[in-house]
């Protein structure tokens, strides 16, 4: 709950005078009394019974000033929080009767509410009796130049002042986070170690324009990259020799890659090593490996580091801005690498497509060229809307790409 507070002190007093007035109206007492925030010395000879409840002190509370610091800007934007004395007093000449019965009154109309709630926020102040000694009263009134009368004592905590400047809104809630730490110290580094892969995908949302480019990003460990993509390799112990080596997911038929590492010197360090996929797919090094689920190792002769896994996924190209595909005739194209009869799914959101060994029907696909490209029709019954479309070899599927409107 933000605190917000008030911009002036009267406005509590008022609310506590309020208790009281109604109080004594609805006591319906035998002599004419009045209610009043002013210093008692100041309606001494207004006549009647004067009621004075009189906000003569105010402090710092503590536990709001014990608070960490937090600089002078944001001083500015926090409620101030205080401590207000009040005395209760009452004033009828001779009628000692009169004042006594009307300061009882006000205790027990400020005993049955302990409580004060501003109307205009949702705080909430304490209203309590204050324990003062004779000295310190005879100085205090002594202060008033006035007489000593029967005198309450009253505190009311805590009551916030409201900020100089408005606090500002509450940032929004990170969609993402990414912390890289070097290792200081892993048990075989001096052989090389490997930690995992890492890649970071971004993507055209659906609703981009050339006028407003927007995009979306996330990572993935470990990495899924496509063809001319860049996975970067954690670990420790690497050097400029250090060889990198693709395995098939059993562990098997192991080629070195190590040429795969990217051209900017500055980007490899001790404990990241950046490669670059090939942009063809066929076989490793001089390509990329067809999608699916492989391993990376790194070594020097015929010493080897553990396993790291790495996913290789079909790529799609062409993507424009918007990134919503066309249709000519209600057939869907679209280009890429990698894509593997067979092996390959199409799916609108959640809806998977047939593969088609000819020309699509409704609801199916074909690849062509060899693998470069897709064409599809959507479903006759599919819902109208807008649907993401979800490419998957061997189970491995590409970045978001296109999105067709129905």
């Amino acid at each position: 709950m933000a605190l917000t507070g008030v911009t002036d002190l009267s406005v509590i007093t008022d609310l506590l005078l309020g208790i009281i007035r109604t109080a004594m109206n609805a006591a319906t007492l035998p002599f004419a009394f009045d209610v009043t925030g002013a210093m008692p010395e100041s309606v001494r000879s207004d006549g009647g019974c004067q009621v004075c409840f009189y906000l003569y002190h105010v402090g710092v509370d503590r536990n709001v000033r014990n608070t960490p610091v937090t600089g002078p800007q944001l001083s500015r934007q926090r409620p101030m929080g205080l401590e207000l004395y009040y005395l209760l007093t009452a004033y009828a000449g001779k009628e000692f009767r009169q004042e006594q019965h009307a300061t009882a009154v006000a205790m027990r109309a400020l005993q049955d509410n302990p409580i004060l709630r501003l109307s205009s926020t949702s705080e909430e102040m304490t209203v309590t009796t204050e324990m003062e000694g004779f000295d310190k009263l005879g100085i205090l009134w002594q202060a008033a130049s006035a007489p000593f009368r029967l005198t309450v004592v009253y505190k009311v905590a805590v009551a916030f002042l409201s900020p100089t400047d408005a606090a500002p809104g509450p940032a929004p809630k990170p969609t993402a986070f990414l912390l890289t730490a070097n290792p200081s110290d892993l048990p075989f580094a001096g052989s090389g170690q490997l930690l995992g892969t890492h890649a970071r995908i971004t993507y055209l949302k659906p609703d981009s324009t050339p006028a407003d480019l927007k995009t979306g990003t996330f990572d993935l460990s470990p990495a899924t990259a496509a063809p001319g993509q860049r996975v970067v390799i954690l670990g420790a112990g690497f050097t400029p020799t250090t060889q990198f080596f693709l395995l098939d997911a059993d562990g098997t038929n192991e080629r070195d890659i190590s040429g795969w590492r990217a051209g900017a010197p500055v980007i490899h360090t001790e404990t990241s090593v950046t490669l670059e996929l090939r942009p063809g797919v066929g076989t490793p090094p001089a390509d990329s490996p067809a999608p699916g689920i492989y391993q990376i190792r790194a070594g020097s002769g015929a010493v080897r580091t553990n396993s790291a896994a790495l996913s290789v996924c079909a790529a799609v190209t062409g993507v424009t801005n918007p990134p919503i595909l066309p249709a000519a005739a209600g057939l869907y194209t679209f280009s890429g690498v990698g894509f593997t009869a067979g092996k390959t799914e199409v799916l609108l959101e959640t809806v998977a497509l047939g593969e088609a060994a000819g020309a699509p029907g409704a609801g199916e696909f074909q690849i062509l060229g060899g693998g470069t490209s897709i064409a599809f029709r959507a479903p006759a019954a599919l819902a109208p809307g807008r649907y993401g479309v979800r490419v998957r070899v061997s189970g491995v599927e590409s970045a978001p790409s296109w999105w067709i409107t129905i």
